[in-house]
């Protein structure tokens, strides 16, 4: 019996430690590693209670952005007008996929954007990769919460610096 007590409690921890590490990975990607190291402390602080940002090893995204937002810890401002870059990936019925990401883009200013790749891969997937000039990059408060109203749910989102960011 302590036995098992002891393996559960150590599973627990595990589980626990492994979760706060994808949390903290995750938030260091999206804000990067110089404004992550620089606001460390208030990180901690924000993020203490994991279990409001990550469920089941799922991020809750437009949770994660709207805390960072509000705690001035997203910085969506670029040095200047730039060459924007974002993928979405998308698990399901393909030409529907399309359409409400299109739209959304619509319904949240982005008129003017070029489709810079679209194939659907081995997984049946859609790759729709657009581009676009701004100052600022997409907010992702904005998309996300448009996509919730279409029923869209993000599984993941993965920035490849300030002018590239990856949805699924």
């Amino acid at each position: 019996m302590i036995k098992f007590f002891i393996v559960s409690l150590l599973s627990l921890l595990f589980t626990t430690i492994l979760s706060a590490s994808a949390l903290h990975d995750k938030i260091e990607n999206i804000i990067g590693t110089k404004d992550y190291k620089i606001h460390n402390s208030l990180i901690d602080l924000l993020f203490k209670d994991e279990s409001k940002y990550v469920v089941n090893g799922k991020f809750k995204y437009l949770k994660l952005f709207k805390t960072l937002q509000e705690n001035g810890l997203l910085n969506l401002r670029l040095n200047k007008p730039s060459d924007i870059e974002i993928e979405f990936k998308s698990a399901n019925n393909n030409f529907k996929s399309y359409k409400i990401l299109n739209d959304t883009m619509q319904i949240i200013g982005y008129r003017y954007f070029f489709t810079k790749s679209m194939s659907i891969n081995e997984h049946n997937q859609l790759i729709w990769k657009i581009v676009f000039k701004a100052e600022y990059m997409l907010d992702p408060v904005v998309l996300l919460s448009e996509l919730r109203k279409n029923n869209g749910n993000v599984l993941e989102v993965v920035t490849g610096g300030s002018d590239k960011w990856f949805y699924e």
